[in-house]
């Protein structure tokens, strides 16, 4: 059918219609009541300007609405095409019809316009107020990084104490404002508890300050995770200063081929967060895990688990990195849009973390040394392990379960399948023994030891493997 007669047509010329798809094909066919006259619509080639569109887009965009209006069907499919071709720059604020079958043909919008730079001159838009002074923004996104650990649960709870309260963070001034916090792991209880700890350690009156805070609990149904984002949105932009998700997955898609390993995948979902922070004029503070192994020798941008574009997405990418003082730990990060952070050392003084200036924040767990000479050489030489020091370093005297040692192993950069055969030799040559685990549904998993099981533990000494 030519453009002229799709501009001539009318509902009258077909009344009532009939409407036909023809099975394997992209072809409509349209026809009177007495299916004597007809019209095909081939959708075979779409018409210019929407060649990338997919073959059955523009006739799911035209059998959508022929549905509806069979009476006008023919009008109709004409007016769809012709609306098609326009694109919705062209199209009426009336023509419902018309935008609703652009939209279904391309669920992308209408095409993407620049901003001329004289527009940025004319309007002088400014960056958004401070929440975190040297970290976020309103409308910013940002990522806190930490291992087990590094308590990084108490330190959201620190976070969002400083944003009730007007208070400081981790050495910067912090924003006073409501919080909302979406937690997909811990009870109510336990949110409770670390909180209330955590108020009451900076000297905060829990009923005083606890008005400004809502908790959306997604244990046991992070499925439920776009429900508690549609509250959040209704409340409106400004009402919340501060957004915690913690931890990230809450955001991941249900769909069964996602892995956070996927760079466009990541993308997306931070794409997600970031169009939720600029809605909501909010800042959004993400909570996510550090990869497995040692972190000492990785680059700020390549700690947390999964794909790259976590670091490269946000507006800060923020770090919990452990000190090798026990208990201690290093904040450090990447930021977008303030001069670049200091690294500073913070102990361990539950329910808190104190600044420790006395420590050195490149002394971190498990760094190697510089190799200035021979001696400091041979000092940071890779051990060669053997079952032997293997089970008096990693296996110890206390019934450690195989995946405490696999990770105490992977501190010393041994992987989880040397750290299995490690502990499997040592048993056949009798340097450790099994505690047997209890089985059933309340089981629990073996565990190891360089001694024998003890009575109360075990009901009776365990056999050595060769008696």
């Amino acid at each position: 059918m030519n453009d002229q007669a799709i501009d001539t047509l009318t509902a009258n010329d077909f009344s009532p219609v009939n409407a036909e798809h023809i099975d394997g094909s992209n072809i409509v066919r349209l026809f009177d009541g007495n299916r004597e006259a007809r019209i095909e619509l081939d959708l075979e080639a779409p018409p210019a300007g929407q060649r990338d569109a997919a073959p059955g887009q523009l006739l799911n965009a035209i059998w959508d609405l022929l549905g509806e209006k069979s009476s006008t069907a023919p009008a109709l499919a004409a007016k769809i095409l012709r609306g098609l071709r326009a694109g919705l720059e062209h199209v009426g604020p009336d023509d419902e019809e018309l935008r609703k079958a652009y939209l279904i043909a391309h669920p992308e919008g209408p095409p993407f316009e620049p901003v001329n730079f004289m527009t940025l001159v004319e309007q002088r838009p400014e960056r958004g107020p401070v929440v975190i002074d040297g970290s976020l923004r309103e409308a910013a996104v940002g990522t806190l990084i930490g291992g087990t650990k590094t308590h990084k649960s108490f330190a959201v709870a620190a976070l969002i104490a400083a944003t009730l309260s007007g208070g400081t963070w981790f050495g910067q001034n912090v924003a006073q404002g409501r919080v909302a916090l979406i937690d997909g792991e811990l009870t109510l209880g336990t949110i409770y508890f670390r909180l209330r700890k955590v108020f009451e350690a900076l000297g905060l009156d829990p009923a005083a300050i606890g008005r400004g805070l809502d908790v959306y609990n997604l244990r046991g149904r992070t499925k439920e995770a776009p429900r508690a984002i549609a509250a959040i949105r209704a409340k409106g932009p400004g009402y919340y200063k501060l957004v915690v998700v913690d931890p990230l997955y809450c955001f991941y898609p249900a769909d069964p081929r996602f892995s956070e390993n996927d760079n466009a995948g990541m993308r997306r979902v931070y794409d997600d967060i970031i169009a939720l922070a600029v809605e909501i004029v909010a800042a959004i503070m993400v909570i996510h895990h550090l990869s497995k192994g040692g972190q000492s020798e990785k680059g700020l941008t390549d700690l947390g688990s999964g794909a790259g574009a976590i670091s490269r997405a946000g507006d800060a990418h923020l770090a919990f990195r452990q000190h090798a003082e026990k208990g201690a730990v290093v904040f450090d990060g990447v930021v977008r849009d303030f001069p670049e952070l200091v690294p500073t050392v913070w102990r361990w003084s539950f329910p808190l973390f104190v600044h420790a200036p006395d420590l050195s924040a490149d002394d971190l767990v498990g760094k190697k040394k510089r190799k200035s000479d021979t001696t400091d050489f041979l000092a940071d030489a890779k051990p060669v392990w053997t079952a032997k020091s293997f089970a008096a370093r990693f296996i110890g005297a206390d019934g450690r379960t195989l995946p405490h040692i696999e990770a105490l192993a992977g501190e010393e950069h041994i992987s989880p399948n040397a750290a299995k055969r490690f502990t499997e030799q040592a048993i056949a040559l009798n340097l450790a023994y099994t505690w047997p685990g209890k089985t059933g549904r309340n089981g629990t998993p073996n565990r190891f030891a360089n001694v024998e099981c003890p009575v109360t533990e075990c009901g009776r000494p365990t056999p050595k493997k060769n008696e």
